[in-house]
């Protein structure tokens, strides 16, 4: 876990913000100075068995999908 102390990374990586439980942890353990830097963006891939039915998802499917996962209380 980054910022928790001795033994401990002194970079990370994550798919998404680092959370506020995280940065008062690291706050906790000493880290003052912290910058998050976006390097890139996390990429969605699907596969399907060859002995599986055909997976249909349409982009619109994908979109609906994802934008009620992050309505309301946000990313979980």
């Amino acid at each position: 876990m980054l910022g928790a102390g001795i033994d401990t990374p002194d970079m990370s990586n994550a798919s998404r913000r680092i959370k506020k439980t995280e940065l008062e942890k690291c706050q906790k353990n000493g880290v003052k100075n912290i910058t998050e830097v976006l390097v890139g963006y996390d990429g969605i891939v699907f596969a399907n068995s060859a002995k599986a039915p055909l997976l249909t998802v349409t982009r619109r499917e994908l979109f609906l999908a994802l934008a009620k996962r992050s309505s309301g209380k946000g990313w979980q």
